[in-house]
């Protein structure tokens, strides 16, 4: 849908900027032509006002009538004035880079370069058309309907194109928030593994899989670990240290385990080594060399 802003000053030209707009609403809606714009709202800063309400549309026309540069007693002029409206409306439409096109009515000229305030310069150079009040009225407001139809139409293929990116970039961040809220509800608080984990396993380690052996406490033991390490351990909470010895940590009581069992296997064979070579030496110093048993 074509969106046309008008921009005029009253005492100038309302007449004739009220059948511009009633045939232009004819052609094209009422939702579509904007011309009191600035009704704005109290409390509410017309600059913005205006800015929004022109960001909005397709193209801007500027009516412009004999009294357009609004003049005042004592040789000043209400388009000098940084905060007139109208000037406002044309300095806004011309920033955004919109479609400016002058419409001369009621014997109005464009003004010359010299004659408009410097952020109003570059609306000499747009091209605009007149449209006579007169006999010529339909003849000319149709002559302005057909010269803005390519510019309607460049601007609304514009914005087909640029729409479906629009809408692209609108929805990645709430995209990014529905995953995050799901990624939220699928995820459980660490004080709720905290609390259900046994004491002494954290989280992490309860929920680490095990590769190289068997899940104890927060430690992985390995697969050489012996049986009998388990066994030894359990012998050692009975016979060595009782108290002293549950401080070690897994690994450490794993480690003294097998040192131990490695110790008692050494003091085993030393002792069965030197059983055997006490009888054998008893056997060589009886006479005959025969076998007697020492008591």
């Amino acid at each position: 849908m074509p969106r046309i802003a008008i921009s005029y000053r009253r005492d100038d030209s309302a007449g004739i900027t009220g059948r511009i707009f009633d045939r232009l609403v004819a052609r094209y809606g009422g939702d579509s032509v904007f011309r009191d714009v600035d009704n704005i709202p109290l409390g509410v800063d017309f600059r913005e006002h205006i800015n929004t309400v022109l960001a909005q549309t397709d193209i801007t026309l500027v009516v412009v009538g004999k009294r357009w540069f609004g003049p005042l007693p004592r040789r000043r002029r209400r388009i000098d004035d940084p905060t007139d409206p109208v000037r406002v409306k044309v300095e806004t439409a011309l920033r955004n880079g919109m479609p400016v096109v002058p419409v001369l009515v009621e014997g109005g000229a464009m003004p010359n370069i010299d004659q408009l305030p410097d952020s109003l310069k570059e609306f000499v150079y747009r091209n605009g058309l007149e449209v006579d009040s007169g006999r010529d009225f339909e003849q000319h407001i149709e002559r302005l309907i057909r010269s803005m139809e390519p510019i309607l139409a460049r601007q609304t293929e514009e914005q087909t194109k640029t729409a479906p990116r629009a809408e692209e970039e609108r929805q990645q961040p709430e995209a990014a928030q529905q995953v995050g809220e799901d990624r939220q509800r699928v995820e459980v608080p660490p004080a709720v593994l905290e609390e259900q984990s046994p004491r002494g396993v954290s989280s992490q380690s309860r929920l680490r899989p095990s590769r190289e052996g068997t899940l104890v406490g927060d430690r992985v033991a390995p697969q050489w670990v012996p049986r009998a390490s388990e066994i030894a351990i359990n012998v050692v909470h009975f016979l060595l240290w009782p108290i002293f010895f549950q401080k070690f940590s897994n690994m450490l009581k794993y480690f003294i385990a097998t040192v131990w069992i490695i110790f008692l296997c050494i003091f085993l064979y030393w002792t069965y080594l030197l059983a055997a070579g006490t009888l054998e030496h008893s056997e060589q110093s009886l006479p005959g060399g025969s076998k007697q048993l020492i008591r």
